[in-house]
């Protein structure tokens, strides 16, 4: 018999957690057993519980996974030999989102996943850890940019850190809200309220 590739097993992995958000989504954590999960994705209890033992893994994995994806957003950022911007990086941030939500349903899940997150130890670490990885990321950034002169550099970057990630979850939180909100509207807007442009001159 074959064995089966990394490769292979990362894009089964991939296609569970997928389905598990537009579930989640559809549905909700608690409405959702993995028997209902297992119907609607198409996908045998076997092959999800190789990957993922209980809902709470599919869960915590997910709110993982999508705080992973923005920090290595930012490390990318900050490792480039010509950094980009703040608002660029921002902007990026916010395609990352939009994408996922469009794939995962992530602005539901997300919503979802705060909430969970303060009543289940398992999620509530997770998340914990990546916010703050990704805040610690964004202050890094901050600080490079105030090198660059690019930013005031009495602007305290612990708190612009904490400025620029709430943009983020805002984002999440009116798109769960309202579908219909564009992104590239969202974006415009909290590009120019980065950069003070929302006062004529």
């Amino acid at each position: 018999m074959p064995r089966v590739s990394q490769q292979y097993r990362d894009a089964r992995r991939r296609e569970i957690l997928e389905a598990a958000g537009r579930c989640f989504a559809d549905k909700g954590f608690h409405s959702t057993s993995m028997q209902d999960f297992f119907a609607a994705s198409g996908l045998t209890a076997g092959l999800v519980y190789r990957y993922f033992p209980s809902k709470d893994d599919l869960i915590a994995t997910l709110a993982g996974e999508s705080l992973e994806q923005l920090h290595a957003g930012v490390e990318e950022a900050i490792g480039a030999e010509e950094p980009p911007g703040t608002e660029e990086v921002l902007v990026r941030l916010l395609r990352t989102l939009d994408e996922l939500d469009s794939r995962e349903g992530l602005a539901r899940v997300a919503v979802q996943v705060w909430g969970e997150a303060l009543v289940n130890p398992t999620v509530g670490a997770i998340a914990s850890d990546g916010i703050a990885r990704l805040q610690a990321a964004l202050e890094r950034l901050v600080r490079t940019a105030q090198e660059a002169g690019q930013l005031d550099r009495e602007l305290d970057p612990v708190y612009a850190a904490r400025a620029l990630f709430s943009i983020l979850p805002g984002f999440l939180i009116q798109r769960a809200l309202d579908p219909t909100l564009d992104r590239a509207g969202y974006e415009q807007a909290a590009r120019a309220l980065v950069a003070g442009r929302l006062h004529h001159a």
